[in-house]
């Protein structure tokens, strides 16, 4: 486990959302955002970045948001970035062989309830780790979630 790197991941992480919360207009530009900036991230630690990277598990063919892969391209870490609870990203990363897995929630909050039952189900042996960002700690107005183009 590469915590030195999680915990790098997440001050890197903090600065970014510190210094450009209020450029995203919408919660899909925030996501692309981020997805961009941690694949940018794999450089420091000399990975190599692939973003929407495809995986299949059971019967399903399902992308992960970025992966940072080593000079035998070996998935060495697997990312999922979510604005709200979701079953099918804790799934992807459920189902990853990478070394390391992280999910990255950013909202305001989240039921407890629902995190409590999918880490149960999911994170038995607490292989997935969690970066959270409560936005309302950064943001000055909140991110519309219905608004999907560039302003004018």
């Amino acid at each position: 486990m590469n915590k030195d790197i999680i915990n790098k991941i997440k001050m890197d992480l903090d600065i970014y959302i510190k210094n450009n919360i209020n450029k995203f207009y919408s919660k899909i530009n925030f996501h692309n955002c981020l997805q961009l900036e941690i694949a940018d991230m794999s450089k420091k630690f000399e990975l190599k970045s692939i973003t929407e990277y495809k995986i299949r598990y059971s019967s399903h063919s399902r992308r992960i948001d970025v992966v940072w892969i080593n000079f035998k391209k070996e998935i060495i870490f697997a990312i999922e970035i979510d604005s709200c609870l979701r079953i099918k990203s804790i799934e992807k990363l459920y189902h990853t062989e990478a070394e390391n897995k992280i999910w990255i929630l950013y909202c305001n909050n989240f039921n407890k309830y629902k995190f409590n039952k999918l880490m149960s189900e999911y994170n038995k042996k607490n292989e997935i780790n969690i970066i959270y960002f409560n936005l309302k700690k950064y943001q000055k107005n909140e991110l519309n979630p219905n608004r999907y183009e560039q302003p004018g």
